[in-house]
């Protein structure tokens, strides 16, 4: 069962030596995380109202979501530390090679995003299922926040690239994060038990 204390254990107790990586190595590392975006989109378009029964049991499509977005985040915040001390990348094909991975790893991430923003939908009765959610996608948004800022660090002469990619890949989180959000604004306890309510009536049906 995801558990975000265990996420947030392993943002802080990893103590991955900082190596001076190269090029191939930095692209390993957004190839790695691309692969893990691109896994979770099929368990997110597998998601069905249905879901919200199966949550407070554990069970269903979210907690799969979940676990998986948190192994995004260890994951990349594994990479952070590992490409601390990293010399930066000279402009031309080693260059190339960081950008189409990190480029690769925005487009696949923001269409995860963008599958699970539009999951939200269906669990307007459902607000309780919003939180966990939420709180993965803080981390997620802080971790890909440092691998932008240090992808520009790596490829100075691509700057503006990785920032434009890096803007866009924060809007895509954001929009996950406010669909979730907004799932919880109706979530007052009077609200949640009308939907843990009419959650119980499916079941039964």
């Amino acid at each position: 069962m995801f558990s975000l204390k265990s996420v947030v254990v392993g943002l802080t107790a990893l103590a991955v030596p900082a190596l001076c990586q190269t090029a191939d190595q930095q692209a390993a590392n957004y190839n790695d995380l691309s692969d893990k975006s691109a896994a979770l989109i099929p368990e997110v378009n597998k998601v069905a109202a249905t879901d919200a029964a199966l949550f407070a049991a554990g069970q269903g499509q979210f907690p799969i979501i979940n676990q998986g977005l948190a192994e995004i985040v260890t994951t990349g915040n594994t990479y952070v530390r590992q490409q601390q001390n990293a010399a930066p990348v000279a402009a031309g094909a080693e260059s190339d090679t960081v950008v189409d991975a990190f480029s690769a790893f925005v487009k696949q991430h923001t269409d995860l995003m963008s599958a699970l923003a539009e999951k939200a939908g269906l669990f307007t009765v459902a607000p309780f299922v919003g939180g966990p959610i939420v709180q993965v996608l803080i981390l997620d948004e802080r971790v890909l926040d440092s691998l932008v800022f240090q992808t520009i660090n790596l490829v100075p002469s691509r700057s503006d690239e990785i920032s434009n990619l890096g803007d866009s890949l924060s809007s895509a989180v954001r929009t996950a994060k406010t669909a979730y959000e907004g799932l919880q604004l109706g979530g007052t306890l009077v609200g949640r038990r009308n939907s843990e309510g009419r959650v119980a009536q499916v079941m039964v049906a």
